[in-house]
Order: C-alpha cells, then structure tokens, then sequence
C-alpha cells in the first residue's frame, strides 16, 4: 500500500532457507520510505503470528488489517499511525480464515472466505467486522454456504461485487457434491453422479442493522447452467455473467 511519503507491505516469511533459518513462518509488515531512486527502511512489525501465513491484507490510511491462518483465523488491527514503529494493537480470533477484505464506510470490512474450524478446506464464508474500535475488531454477522460450496470471490477481488448504492452484495458461489441414482431403474440408487449447481448469491448489506440476520442477509440465488464469473449493475438493474449466459434482475 501506498500512503504519502511511504511504502507499507506486509508479508509471510518461511524462515526455512532465510531468515532466522528456523523453519518457522512468522509475518512482518515493513514501512519504507523513497530516497533518491532508493526505497530506505523506515520501520517494521515483526514476529506477528508464529507459524501462519498471510491470507488477507487491507490498508485503510493509518490503520491495516492482517489475517493469517493455521487452523484458526486471527484479524488483527494495526496502528500505523507512527512510521517507525508499526503497532499491532487488536485482534479477534476465528474459526477459518478471510481471502478478501472490502471496506464499507469507515468502521466496518466486509469479507469472503473459509470457515473451516478443523483447518481443512470448508465452505464459503461471508462475514462483516465492526472495526470502529481498533483495539477490539467485533464480528458482527456471518453467513456460511453449505458444505462443499467455493466462490471465485475467493481468489479473485474482480469476483467480488459489493454496490454500495443499492447495498447489496453480489458474489459466485458454486456448491459441488456427489447424489446416489437409480441407474438401472431396479428401485435402489446403486450408482452416483456429480452434481454441480452455479449461482449468483445476493445479499442485501446493512451494517447497521438491529440484528446479524438484518446486516447480512442472503436475498437472492440467481440460477446459472455454468460458472459464474462476475456482476455489475446499471441503473437499477443487476447483471450476472456466467461463463455461458448472463441474466439480469431487478435490483428491488
């Protein structure tokens, strides 16, 4: 991230044939500042979370936001207010893990990633986080798919359509599973297929609703025969591209 005179990037190191050469992964976030052509170091945060790995990053003026992950998914808050010494002064500890991170408005992120309390690989998870106070982010809603649902979202911010005009959310999400049939029509599902169902999950964003229910609700699944890839809205219209069709619905 970029904020006027320095350079603020934070990242993962593996320590196994660098650094400390323990073999141990700690994350650090360095602040550098230009000098003639030369990027000077300035300040850092080091050893922040022993043994995970950077899943998510969101610079926001003199405040970031860093989620790492193992098994369970701490956010934390930092204070860069003060250059030379990068303070990490909050965190929230979670099942899963964050992929992405959208502000909306000041005070509060609006993500999309794993919950997966085991550490393995589990559903899509959108959550939002009441940040107002940096010393104890808040979780304030969350909505997770059913098991074996991904979302491009994920992996790619370009997926993520947060339309803060209409305050609605739009993101693909595909749910994979195998059903048991009837294939030879004696009465007993004896053989199995893959089923894959395509959608376009809309949900209306209200962060300051009275309940978790109103701030994150799912409104709408617009049905695809093939992946879907992106939205976009004009006017009051809201666009689903799939890689085989695009529908479009009324945004009310």
């Amino acid at each position: 991230d970029e904020n006027v005179p320095y350079l603020r990037i934070a990242t993962t190191v593996s320590n196994s044939y660098s650094g400390n050469w323990t073999g141990r992964e700690e994350n650090t976030l360095f602040v550098l500042q230009e000098d003639d052509g030369i990027l000077e170091y300035v300040g850092s945060l080091q050893n922040l979370a022993l043994d995970e790995t950077i899943r998510s990053v969101r610079f926001m003026g003199d405040r970031a936001f860093v989620t790492t992950f193992r098994e369970i998914d701490p956010l934390f808050a930092l204070d860069l207010t003060d250059a030379d010494t990068p303070r990490a002064v909050g965190h929230l500890t979670l099942p899963g893990f964050t992929s992405y991170v959208h502000l909306v408005g000041e005070e509060h992120l609006l993500t999309v990633g794993k919950n997966t309390p085991g550490g393995g690989n589990g559903p899509t998870q959108a959550s939002i986080f009441d940040i107002s106070d940096l010393t104890q982010p808040l979780r304030i809603a969350e909505f997770t798919f059913p098991r074996f649902s991904t979302s491009e979202a994920e992996i790619d911010h370009h997926a993520f359509g947060y339309y803060a005009e209409h305050g609605l959310l739009g993101m693909p999400v595909a749910t994979t599973y195998v059903e048991r049939i009837d294939a030879d029509g004696d009465g007993y599902r004896e053989s199995h297929r893959w089923v894959r169902e395509d959608r376009l999950a809309v949900f209306a964003i209200d962060v300051h609703g009275a309940t978790a229910a109103d701030r994150l609700e799912l409104v709408s699944e617009i049905p695809h025969d093939s992946p879907v890839r992106r939205s976009g809205y004009i006017g009051d219209k809201l666009y689903s591209v799939a890689k085989a069709s695009v529908s479009v619905v009324d945004v009310a």
